[in-house]
C-alpha cells in the first residue's frame, strides 16, 4: 500500500506543477493582449512617405502616447485624418506654434527656421494650406519625412491632426 501512496503524491505533484505552469502561461498571455490592446501598437509601413527614416514594408512599434508630443516625435494617427487610413509621420508644430513655409520651401516655426530631424536635400512646397498658420490647441502639424511623396499636414484635406486622434508615439 505505501508504494500506491508515494506514486499518488507523485502524480498529485506533476499535476499540480502543471497546473501551475499553465497557469502562469495563461496569465502571460493575458498580459501580452493588454499590452499589445491598450499600451503599444505593431504597424507596418505602407509607402514610401517616411522615407528614409522607415521603409514601405517596415515593420514599426507605437506606443500610447503617456507624455507630451513634441516636435521631431514620430506618431502614428488613426484613419480619422482625412485619408482614411492610418498615417506615420513627424510631428512638425504643435499647439500654439505659428507656422510658414515660404516660396523656397523653407519651414518657419515661430519665426526661426525649423532646424530638421531627417537630413533632406531641399524641403517642398507641395500642398494646398495657405501659409502662415498657427496650429490650434489640442493638435499636431504633421509631415512626411519623404516630403516630395507625402501627403500630409500641408493638404488642407489632412491639416492639423487632432491629439486625440494621434495612435501612439513610434519607438522602432
Amino acid at each position: 500500500m505505501k508504494f500506491f501512496a508515494v506514486k499518488n503524491n507523485n502524480t498529485t505533484h506533476s499535476v499540480h506543477t502543471l497546473f501551475e505552469w499553465i497557469d502562469s502561461l495563461v496569465c502571460a498571455a493575458v498580459l501580452c493582449i493588454f499590452f499589445f490592446t491598450f499600451c503599444c501598437k505593431t504597424m507596418k509601413v505602407v509607402g514610401s512617405s517616411m522615407y528614409p527614416t522607415y521603409k514601405d514594408g517596415q515593420r514599426i512599434i507605437a506606443v500610447t502616447p503617456i507624455t507630451s508630443i513634441s516636435s521631431g516625435d514620430v506618431v502614428v494617427t488613426d484613419d480619422n485624418n482625412g485619408t482614411g487610413d492610418p498615417l506615420i509621420k513627424r510631428v512638425i508644430a504643435v499647439s500654439g506654434d505659428n507656422l510658414y513655409i515660404d516660396d523656397e520651401g523653407v519651414i518657419y516655426i515661430n519665426g526661426k527656421i525649423f532646424e530638421d530631424y531627417v537630413n533632406l536635400p531641399q524641403y517642398t512646397i507641395y500642398g494646398d494650406t495657405i501659409y502662415p498658420i498657427t496650429v490650434p490647441e489640442g493638435m499636431v502639424f504633421l509631415m512626411g519625412d519623404n516630403r516630395e511623396v507625402s501627403y500630409d499636414s500641408r493638404y488642407i484635406k489632412v491639416g492639423c491632426i487632432p491629439l486625440i486622434n494621434i495612435i501612439g508615439k513610434v519607438i522602432s
